[in-house]
């Protein structure tokens, strides 16, 4: 199976000053393309493990994180954020797979329970199940009684980032062999996702 793990947003120990400009606030971030949109964004992103970015927060080495409502309990991000930007900025994805010769030696029997349990229809309930822990993750915290804002970006405020991040889309095509026929692909299949087909 393969799923898209849950979008980041921006967590922070204080209020931004503005969404037109992240004004160079430090930003743990989780991988490459976290580290440039926040960069496109006006921000200063921190290569830190994320086990260590609780404490990189708390000391002040760093603003706040990039990352999804889904790391807050694991990481107890709720103690040391109070500032956060309900958006989409990227993700992961994860898959489960094995090997052809892994496969093969495998029962008949053994064969047909991973398949019962693979494909669309897994990777479809996977990705619910993620949904709903970003769900309570947000809620969670929301919870907790204590000060803090969330922020959800207006129509034109999303706008306005998706055009500072547009070099991403634009950089990746460059990068990957047949890069603007990949993308086109993945956004007609997008669409008939979306379409329910």
């Amino acid at each position: 199976m393969i799923i898209a793990l849950t979008p980041s947003g921006i967590h922070t120990s204080h209020p931004l000053k503005s969404l037109d400009n992240l004004g160079g606030v430090k930003l743990v971030v989780a991988s490459k393309v976290n580290a440039d949109a926040i960069t496109l964004l006006g921000g200063a992103p921190l290569s830190i493990p994320l086990s260590d970015m609780y404490e990189a927060i708390q000391r002040g080495t760093a603003d706040g994180a990039t990352v999804a409502w889904t790391s807050f309990d694991p990481f107890k991000l709720a103690e040391v954020t109070s500032y956060h930007v309900d958006t989409r900025l990227g993700t992961s994805t994860a898959m489960m797979f094995m090997t052809k010769a892994v496969w093969d030696s495998l029962s008949p029997e053994g064969q047909k329970i991973l398949d019962k349990h693979s494909g669309e229809a897994e990777s479809r309930a996977f990705g619910a199940w993620w949904d709903g822990e970003r769900k309570t993750g947000k809620e969670t915290t929301i919870a907790r009684g204590d000060k803090r804002t969330i922020v959800e970006l207006t129509p034109e405020q999303t706008a306005a980032w998706q055009k500072k991040l547009e070099p991403l889309n634009d950089n990746w095509v460059k990068a990957t062999p047949d890069g603007a026929k990949v993308l086109a692909a993945f956004k007609a299949e997008l669409a008939q996702i979306e379409a329910g087909h």
